[in-house]
């Protein structure tokens, strides 16, 4: 129960992600038709900055959702005390969790994946005007490669 609902929204807050420098690019297209560069990155970086940092929250809290449905007791002054509450079948998964909860914080995460999502931004400005001219060239080399 706890495990799906992770998963979904790993799976739809991904989507958002990865989705939302498309539309922003098909709106700006629609409004400003031309030297859109500045407004698509500043709009991106801004939005997707935003969706990055919700999100990397969302799964930390998230995490601490499970581990407090499987019993584990963050107010524990040992390990016995955290782990008392646990049932053997889900000590496992908690250990898990725990030491995904360690290291580097969910701030921390948050930059990494937005310095390794800016070139996802600029890929997608990319593409959208190189395979319209990629779509001509190929059908251009169809049509006189009768003759």
């Amino acid at each position: 129960m706890a495990e799906d609902l992770q998963t979904i929204l790993i799976i739809y807050s991904g989507g958002i992600i990865l989705i939302t420098p498309i539309l922003i690019l098909l709106s700006l297209l629609e409004i400003f038709r031309k030297n859109i560069f500045i407004p698509y990155l500043v709009i991106n970086l801004l939005t997707s900055a935003l969706l990055i940092f919700l999100s990397v929250g969302i799964f930390s809290v998230s995490d601490e959702y499970i581990m407090e449905y499987y019993g584990y007791n963050f107010d524990g002054m040992s390990i016995e005390e955290n782990y008392e509450n646990v049932s053997f079948e889900n000590i496992e998964r908690v250990k898990q969790l725990e030491m995904s909860m360690m290291g580097i914080g969910r701030t921390f995460k948050a930059i990494f994946a937005y310095i390794f999502f800016i070139p996802y931004i600029l890929l997608v400005y990319i593409l959208k005007f190189i395979l319209p001219v990629l779509k001509l060239q190929r059908e251009f080399g169809k049509r006189y490669k009768k003759f």
